[in-house]
């Protein structure tokens, strides 16, 4: 998307929602750490963002690509915060590409107080998508 944005006329692409300043104003409501969680390819963000390493990235593909696309209820999924969150010593996530599916699940059955906060841009968009499109 990137790649054809700048070709597009003007009027058209000013009316493109950017992911990443969603990302970059949700991100800096807090004084929290997130950590990405999406596939390849991103170059982000801030001191607010870390970035995973190259394995535990490629552990991320590997669970949207064989686990989440194929069986997003397996409930062994949701362990994967737990390890990332002691690792990187952080308690919030931004979820991108199909991360959402277990953001929305881990919603749906937490608790009153939830262990981990998250980004999640499908959320932040749909809760607030008529300020959006009015605004482009």
């Amino acid at each position: 998307m990137h790649y054809f944005l700048p070709r597009l006329p003007t009027h058209l692409r000013q009316r493109v929602i950017s992911l990443v300043d969603l990302i970059i104003d949700e991100v800096s409501m807090t004084d929290e750490r997130y950590l990405l969680l999406c596939t390849s390819g991103w170059q982000l963000i801030g001191p607010q963002v870390v970035l995973p390493n190259d394995d535990d990235q490629h552990f991320i593909q590997d669970l949207i690509h064989q686990k989440i696309k194929t069986n997003p209820s397996d409930d062994s999924l949701l362990q994967c915060f737990d390890a990332l969150s002691r690792k990187y010593q952080i308690h919030s996530f931004i979820a991108g590409t199909e991360i959402h599916l277990l953001v929305k699940r881990l919603m749906k059955h937490g608790s009153d107080t939830p262990k981990y906060r998250f980004v999640d841009l499908l959320l932040t968009l749909a809760k607030d998508l008529k300020r959006f499109v009015n605004q482009s």
